[in-house]
């Protein structure tokens, strides 16, 4: 299937270098009618995606009818790390589009030890996934720190296909959500996208991730933003909102 030249004209123009402002990362953007990939900066690695598997596993909950609501605590510690979630105070329990929409870690954690090890893995299977031994895997590989890993371009296609099937239901309600009062707010607006924060390995400092398209319900570009230090929600999303904006200008 080929690509309108305007376009690719239109994606070359794309000011990816000033969205980065210098600071070590990569910017993908794709076609999601096509999956042709537009524009790329930055040099390709893999890492642990954080929180931009949850949508997967939402979907996996949703194919299996075992969607559930639930309470969050807040405080979550898990192997020895604490991994308290940072939205604001829910009354009463959290449904799966408001979990997603939220980054709930407790939920997720959940949604993985319902799921089970090899459901789990299945759901995550664009993302290499290693088969969790024990609780504590698990649960950490529900919001994608252990035993997963991808490269901005595989998270791409990986959420080209999100995009492409999502048709309006709860996990597309809940990565709209995510932008509109979400951990995702700084990437603007007629976005559904995900951010990520993921350990760095070797160092004190964290990966930044977010991923996501616009329009909504008719998805035609998608941006993924990865930085090799900061956090997806102040720090990945404004990176994706300059993408969107440049997109928006051209169209």
């Amino acid at each position: 299937m080929l690509v309108c030249p305007a376009i690719l004209v239109l994606a070359a123009a794309l000011p990816l270098d000033t969205a980065l402002a210098g600071r070590p990362g990569v910017i993908v953007v794709a076609d999601v009618r096509t999956g042709r990939i537009l524009a790329r900066r930055g040099i390709e690695h893999s890492a642990a995606p954080g929180s931009t598997v949850k949508p997967f596993l939402a979907q996996a909950l949703l194919a299996s009818g075992r969607q559930f609501d639930l309470p969050c605590p807040g405080k979550k510690r898990i192997a020895g790390r604490r991994l308290d979630c940072s939205h604001p105070p829910v009354a009463g329990p959290l449904d799966l589009e408001t979990a997603l929409a939220y980054s709930c870690n407790h939920y997720f954690m959940e949604a993985a030890r319902r799921l089970g090890p090899d459901a789990v893995a299945r759901a995550l299977a664009p993302f290499a996934p290693r088969r969790a031994r024990n609780a504590e895997e698990l649960a950490l590989q529900g919001i994608g720190e252990w035993g997963v890993s991808a490269t901005p371009v595989e998270l791409a296609r990986a959420y080209r296909k999100l995009a492409l099937g999502c048709g309006g239901g709860p996990v597309c309600r809940g990565l709209a959500g995510a932008v509109n009062y979400g951990t995702a707010q700084l990437a603007g607006t007629g976005i559904a996208g995900k951010t990520g924060t993921t350990p760095h390995p070797k160092r004190l400092s964290t990966h930044a991730w977010f991923a996501g398209w616009s329009p909504v319900q008719a998805p035609q570009v998608l941006v993924v933003v990865f930085l090799e230090n900061g956090k997806g929600g102040p720090d990945a999303a404004p990176v994706a909102r300059a993408v969107f904006e440049a997109w928006s200008r051209g169209r």
